[in-house]
């Protein structure tokens, strides 16, 4: 039994008869250019379907992938200011501020006698 890959004679054979298709194929320049218009349809096509799957999406209230993108892009701005506000709520809390803020005045414990 071999070590090399079982596989690997296939996949070599099956990438030289893609390669001598696609040789064929655009081997003349009208073919070549029926080839680079049925690729332009195609994309063209995938715009169209990709916008009005949008808004077919959008219509029965679900989020599109770029809706998605937008919100987790939002999350991520949120989260670094949340984390900004943290840590100077950390350097007050470590300077004291919030201590001085929580002591009651005096005034207020001699009054609660009388």
């Amino acid at each position: 039994m071999s070590s090399r890959n079982p596989f690997g004679k296939l996949r070599q054979r099956a990438r030289e008869l893609g390669t001598r298709a696609v040789d064929e194929l655009l081997s003349s320049e009208q073919r070549a250019e029926a080839v680079g218009n049925a690729v332009k349809k195609l994309q063209e096509a995938r715009t169209v379907l990709d916008q009005r799957g949008g808004r077919v999406l959008a219509a029965m209230g679900l989020a599109t992938a770029p809706d998605l993108d937008r919100v987790s892009r939002k999350i991520g701005r949120l989260r670094k200011r949340l984390n900004r506000v943290i840590d100077r709520l950390d350097e007050m809390q470590a300077a004291g501020v919030f201590a001085a803020a929580n002591r009651k005045p005096a005034s207020d414990t001699n009054s609660a006698g009388d």
